[in-house]
């Protein structure tokens, strides 16, 4: 996580942060601050494509801080995607999802088809997650596949 001030270098506890890839819980073994960023070493490496939901509750003894003293406030659910390593860059994938029958009621098949060669890549875009929402854009259904 990157700040846009510098931080001291006083790292709260382990526990203040929780972490999902891919809406599954990571356990966090580190926090380490270096100037204006907080980096988290988790229990499992990130994979491209991962989605990563950051929440930090500041705790009551060695919160995250400023040089000057000044506190960062808690942050609930952050979602970014890791984009930073792809090793897939040569040949993409295509993945197709069929959805049927049409017009679904109570039973809803889907068929996820790859094109593209899988080999070595399998780990880098596993596992998907189904969502599925309503017709106002809430959110009605999330699965990990």
């Amino acid at each position: 996580m990157t700040y846009n001030q510098n931080l001291a270098n006083i790292a709260p506890a382990n526990a203040a942060f929780n972490v999902l890839i891919n809406s599954v819980g990571i356990p966090v073994n580190s926090v380490l601050i270096n100037g204006t960023k907080v980096q988290l070493k988790l229990s499992s490496p990130i994979k491209y494509g991962d989605i990563v939901t950051v929440s930090y509750t500041k705790p009551a003894t060695n919160p995250l801080q400023t040089s000057l003293g000044g506190f960062a406030g808690s942050l609930n659910g952050q979602s970014t995607i890791n984009n930073l390593i792809n090793p897939s860059q040569q040949s993409p994938v295509i993945i197709k999802m069929t959805i049927s029958p049409n017009h679904a009621h109570k039973i809803l098949n889907v068929l996820l088809a790859y094109t593209g060669s899988l080999s070595g890549q399998t780990a880098t875009i596993t596992p998907e997650i189904i969502k599925i929402f309503d017709l106002f854009g809430n959110l009605f259904f999330e699965k990990l596949l």
